[in-house]
């Protein structure tokens, strides 16, 4: 009888009142999704930074996929000397998120024209997810986008080559993902 008391006991201890878990998450670090390169990119990484090579025009999107919080990411594009020219509208990237949802994804972003740029270009782009806001501040604009029509459900970091499918020159840019708060949103939350 004693020992069905210990064990009455244990189970006291054991059940309480505790919430059932409805989700449980982890972050992994962010990855460009291979399956998206198809034969109009190429992508190799050093760290945390992928380097994303575009021959033609086409959509690169991420392998994990954002559903809470705020995140972070930084592109950069290098100068693009084989673009450099006084009238050049073809040179165009969207930068911005995708809910990968059908069989072509729709990218909702920011499009910059880097063709313009006689110096490179560093693209700060925020993700929250608790507002469903994205913000893209590229450092040759004074102020950035703040996009508020992001789809439902999860959202992938994604990034469209726009160039002139006619066009023979190729776009480099480099990506880094899983940053800390950039400098002006960590003086907006103090």
């Amino acid at each position: 009888m004693n020992s069905s008391r210990a064990d009455l006991k244990d189970k006291e201890e054991v059940f309480g009142e505790w919430s059932e878990v409805i989700t449980v998450s982890t972050k992994e670090l962010q990855a460009i999704d291979p399956t998206t390169l198809g034969s109009h990119a190429r992508v190799t990484c050093r760290g945390n930074e992928y380097c994303i090579q575009f021959d033609k025009a086409g959509i690169v999107t991420t392998t994990n996929e954002y559903t809470y919080g705020k995140v972070y990411w930084e592109i950069k594009l290098p100068q693009q000397s084989a673009h450099l020219s006084t009238d050049d509208t073809s040179s165009l990237i969207k930068v911005g998120v995708t809910n990968k949802v059908g069989k072509t994804y729709n990218v909702i972003g920011s499009l910059i024209n880097y063709g313009l740029n006689k110096h490179s270009v560093k693209i700060k782009v925020t993700l929250d997810l608790e507002n469903r806001v994205l913000t893209i501040h590229p450092s040759n604009q004074a102020n950035g986008e703040v996009i508020t029509s992001l789809p439902d459900g999860p959202l992938y970091p994604a990034f469209q080559n726009k160039t002139n499918k006619n066009s023979i020159f190729s776009l480099k840019i480099f990506v880094t993902f899983d940053l800390p708060p950039f400098d002006s949103e960590k003086s907006r939350l103090s």
